[in-house]
């Protein structure tokens, strides 16, 4: 287990920028979905709000949990 964890710790970044960036990939194609089929929205402005919502949830998970950006302010959050 500890080889492992050693693994984890030296590639932390990595292993946390490639997760997030999955879950981002997923959020972008259910929001997507759920925008066309529920609201019956045009298909390209749902791209572009799936896309927001994506790339807002990618610089969020990045600045806190990848890249552990330190911030003391709700200011320098955003």
């Amino acid at each position: 287990m500890t080889i492992l964890y050693s693994i984890f710790i030296k590639y932390k970044q990595v292993i946390l920028y490639l997760f997030f960036g999955g879950l981002t990939t997923i959020i972008n194609i259910l929001s997507f979905e759920i925008l066309l089929t529920n609201f019956n929205l045009y298909y390209q402005l749902c791209n572009v709000i799936a896309w927001i919502i994506s790339v807002t949830f990618a610089y969020f998970t990045n600045k806190v949990w990848v890249f552990e950006s330190n911030y003391t302010t709700r200011a320098s959050f955003f």
